[in-house]
């Protein structure tokens, strides 16, 4: 190891070859190690290097070197890394030298890079080449006629980042150069020359056919040369740029035909964005020529002026050239200018350099001039476009004096317009970390906004499709083409021509931190009402807390329509538990109303017992009405009420409310007032649901209406159109009041007021709920307006729609209330009922008016003697739903489907605890005529079968 050590030292003391060790910082380069051929070279002494701590690159590189080695370090990522390259170097005289070698990644941090270079001094060597280049004139010939100097003719071409190829137009082949083999992953040698080079995809497709017609003139005698443009690919891209294509015959055979060529492909790209920006001026100058006072085009960075017009006359003149100061050029054509010297300031050519290198490209400025020989004040727009000129680090100033009077009297006019146009783009430019001006049918734009933007960096304002481009190249793989689908410049107009307003996307986009994040951006288009070109502004911003904000609902909808599905269940869990409590409850309750009943039809009863019985009846009416209103609850909690319009007349309505509650105000001495209706329509509403909604009402306020007081029940603001009838359906009362705290929560469920007074009274605590329920269900609503001890006045505001049939009676009033049923007597009945307690009960219901009856003790039985028995034997058939062996919707089918003639006509009605809607349409489908709930009501049963026989 001490000896590989002594021989490393002694080889690094004494070769004839520079090796410089050196570390690579922002702030320059610090020497470690320097072999004394490396002072030699470069004229210093190892102390004197090492006096300071970083040497600037400028010093000791030729500025016009510098950037293509620091583009070489970039390319260096990993130890050991290495590259060969020939630069300039500055000697401690001042004086430059070429040498040629190889750089070494030795050592890296994050800040800090340590390299080792190998170089040997060759200004000699390319002494003679520029000796050799100045006496042939032209590089390629003399190369390849210097077949010693092809590897330092490569060499060559490599570091002037020229692709090169040689061609044997003989054989047709082509032997591709070390860079460009290397770039694009060619094979060394190409056979079938020039189609097997356009299969490689390098040239343009619109291209194609102009390479071929250029290659063909290398074949003829005459031609040595030919230089062409075309659009090729960059390398390890999808992105096609200009170059310029230089093919040079070098050899022929003895017969003149050619035999050997040379070809080299030069980057042009900024060349033509140069010529296209010019053109753009022209074009521009073109198309303001009728409001134009003069342009003119000045190279700041000389200090010359190249051209000057006034309107459309070149008046160029030797003394003009120096004339770069705005207002004296202008003074040419004008008499009076009234431009502030602080504007003329900013006009200059000294100013205009220096804000060119801040990033702005463009100026304007308006002020008023008077032309030569003429009165009136104009109004004059003077603007400068600055661009890089055709020769490195020139600017060139392209300005514009235009007669803007017709323009700043309508600015002037809408100044309104125009500040409030200038808050919306500030408003914007907050928003929106990027902001930009588009011109499509120019294909420019203009970055409003874009210092804060997260994404890599363009130019503030250049070609459109090259924004575009760079746009793509930060995408994330999966929305490349999206992002071009959406916003390359055909698309868009093809979207505005389609009568698309914006165009929209989100995407994911690689930012300055090296990781993607969600943006949208958006194009909103207009047109130039004064140039008719297509506009956009382009605003961009970043999503990611939108996107993981959507995440999270999606996760929360997804918790939702669980908690959804699992709520359906327990509401159908708790629909099934109520249609069964509610069977269950009102099988019982059959009995005891239907025995109470019957017991007091006896007249061997005593009066005492008869008041028992009496009693029993109230509190079944009132256990009744308490699951009534839990199931009503239930079902309008649950979304299954639905409502049923029929014809109504107002009267009927009224009539029905006092039939109802006039016998219990008489027993407590309550006057009941019923205002006459301004209307009397017959209207389209759900009765049962009208009528349960004001029923609740009034219990409430004969309930709470002490003895000797007074309910009320009138209409207010009542109106009528052509359709619809609308306005207060009012119930008011003088009785105990209520608290406003207790007002609060008048509408929930069970809720009571003042226990000590209530407990006396009746209720589920449902009724103001169930009321304002349906209310809403009907379109409308309730509101409620007591005072303590002043009493209640409730409100409830209906929309009703106009019946049609003016002249039809539908109403309940419409039906008989007394019905004849002495037609009852003698009817035979089939009652299907599998309760032998019920049964007994509705055939002694049914003996009170003189019907026989005959039991079945299920479905099953019950088809079978009906089936048994001969037509007419029964007059109808009451039928129970619930029963073993075959359930009553099934025998009401069965027998409906009997092939007998009386098996369609004998009325089947249903006698069931089944009580909800749902189960009286299944009794309908099922072929039943009517539905009569348990328990029964003998009147309600009577009237029923009376209705049918009659």
């Amino acid at each position: 190891m001490d000896t590989d050590i002594k021989n490393y030292e002694h080889l690094f003391q004494t070769l004839k070859c520079g090796i410089y060790e050196y570390e690579l910082t922002d702030q320059g380069s610090h020497f470690l190690r320097v072999n004394p051929q490396g002072l030699k070279m470069l004229g210093y002494t190892m102390e004197e290097l090492q006096a300071r701590d970083y040497w600037p690159d400028a010093e000791l590189i030729c500025q016009d070197d510098l950037v293509r080695l620091s583009d070489l370090f970039k390319d260096m990522h990993n130890l050991g890394d290495q590259q060969d390259i020939a630069y300039r170097m500055r000697r401690k005289d001042g004086s430059v030298f070429w040498v040629s070698g190889t750089v070494q990644l030795v050592a890296a941090t994050e800040s800090v890079l340590t390299v080792q270079s190998v170089c040997i001094d060759i200004s000699k060597q390319k002494e003679a080449e520029d000796k050799l280049l100045a006496e042939e004139g032209v590089l390629q010939k003399q190369l390849l006629e210097l077949n010693e100097k092809d590897r330092s003719i490569k060499a060559a071409v490599n570091q002037a980042n020229l692709y090169y190829w040689e061609v044997n137009l003989d054989t047709h082949t082509a032997w591709i150069g070390e860079k460009l083999m290397n770039d694009f992953e060619l094979p060394r040698k190409l056979e079938n020359f020039p189609e097997s080079w356009l299969k490689t995809g390098l040239v343009h497709p619109d291209d194609i056919e102009l390479y071929r017609r250029k290659i063909e003139l290398l074949y003829q005698k005459t031609v040595e040369h030919v230089e062409f443009e075309c659009r090729c690919r960059e390398a390890r891209s999808s992105v096609f740029t200009w170059r310029r294509l230089s093919i040079n015959n070098v050899s022929w055979s003895e017969d003149g035909r050619p035999l050997k060529a040379i070809a080299t492909a030069e980057n042009i790209q900024n060349a033509k964005r140069m010529e296209q920006l010019y053109r753009n001026e022209q074009e521009y100058r073109r198309s303001i020529a009728s409001s134009m006072i003069t342009s003119c085009r000045i190279n700041i960075s000389r200090g010359i002026v190249e051209d000057l017009w006034a309107g459309s006359e070149n008046i160029m003149r030797p003394e003009y050239e120096t004339l770069t100061d705005y207002r004296k050029r202008l003074l040419i054509i004008m008499d009076e200018i009234e431009l502030t010297d602080a504007d003329n300031e900013e006009l200059s050519c000294a100013h205009l350099n220096q804000i060119y290198e801040q990033g702005i490209h463009y100026v304007k400025k308006n002020y008023r001039a008077r032309l030569k020989g003429h009165r009136e004040f104009i109004w004059v727009q003077v603007t400068v476009n600055l661009l890089a000129g055709k020769q490195d680090g020139e600017v060139i100033a392209f300005f514009y004096a235009r007669d803007i009077t017709a323009e700043h009297t309508r600015e002037m006019a809408g100044i309104t317009a125009a500040r409030d146009r200038d808050m919306m783009i500030a408003a914007t430019r907050y928003m929106f970390p990027m902001c930009i001006s588009v011109n499509l049918t120019k294909n420019e734009y203009y970055m409003i906004e874009y210092d804060n933007f997260n994404a890599r960096k363009a130019d503030r304002s250049n070609n459109f499709d090259e924004l575009i481009q760079v746009g793509i190249s930060t995408m994330h793989e999966e929305y490349k083409q999206k992002f071009a689908d959406c916003f390359m410049r055909r698309n868009l107009l093809a979207a505005y021509a389609r009568g698309e307003k914006a165009v929209s996307l989100t995407h994911l986009q690689m930012c300055v931190d090296g990781k993607y994040h969600w943006n949208r951006t958006t194009v909103i288009f207009t047109r130039d009402h004064y140039s008719d070109d297509v506009l956009e502004v382009t605003v961009t911003e970043c999503v990611d807390e939108q996107k993981q904000a959507e995440l999270d609902i999606a996760e929360k909808e997804q918790q939702a329509q669980e908690a959804l599905a699992q709520a359906r269940q327990a509401n159908q869990a708790k629909s099934a538990f109520l249609a069964r409590m509610s069977h269950d409850i009102r099988t019982p309750m059959n009995a005891i109303i239907g025995l109470t009943s019957l017991s007091m039809q006896d007249p061997t009863v005593s009066p005492k017992v008869k008041e028992n019985l009496q009693n029993i009846k109230f509190s079944s009416d009132f256990l009744m009405g308490l699951l009534n209103d839990i199931l009503d609850m239930s079902r309008i909690e649950s979304g299954k009420v639905v409502l049923h319009p029929q014809p109504y007349r107002f009267r009927d309505f009224q009539d029905n409310l006092r039939k109802m509650f006039e016998p219990q105000c008489k027993k407590k001495n309550i006057s009941l007032v019923f205002a006459a209706p301004k209307y009397d329509a017959l209207v389209n509403t759900d009765i049962l649901r009208l009528n349960q909604i004001f029923f609740n009402l009034f219990s409430n306020a004969v309930n709470y209406t002490n003895e000797g007081g007074r309910i009320a029940f009138y209409t207010e603001d009542l109106k009528k159109d052509d359709q619809h009838v609308y306005g207060d359906y009012i119930v008011e009362d003088n009785g105990i009041g209520m608290t406003q705290e207790f007002l609060d929560r008048v509408f929930q469920p069970f809720e009571r007021e003042d226990e000590t007074y209530s407990s006396n009274l009746k209720g589920s605590g449902l009724g103001l709920s169930i009321a304002k329920s349906l209310a809403e269900l009907m379109g409308g609503s309730i509101r409620i307006e007591s005072r303590k001890d002043v009493g209640t006045k409730v409100i409830v505001h209906l929309t009703f729609d106009l019946c049609n049939d003016s002249t039809h009676n539908c109403s309940q009033s419409g039906k008989k209330n007394d019905v004849d049923l002495s037609v009852l007597n003698g009817k035979r009945i089939l009652v299907a009922e599998d309760n032998d307690l019920n049964a007994e009960i509705a055939s002694a219901i049914l003996k009170q008016k003189a019907m026989l009856t005959t039991r079945a003790e299920n479905g099953l039985a019950a088809v079978n003697l009906f089936q048994q028995s001969a037509p007419g034997t029964y007059d109808a058939i009451l039928m129970d739903v619930r029963m073993p062996i075959m359930d009553g919707l099934e025998a009401a089918r069965k027998i409906r489907a009997l092939a007998r003639p009386d098996a369609l006509q004998i009325p089947i009605f249903a006698v069931t605890a089944n009580a909800y809607p749902e189960d009286i349409e299944n009794t309908r489908k099922a072929g039943m005529n009517a539905h009569l709930s348990k328990p029964i009501e003998p009147e309600q049963m009577y009237a029923t079968l009376a209705e049918y026989f009659k």
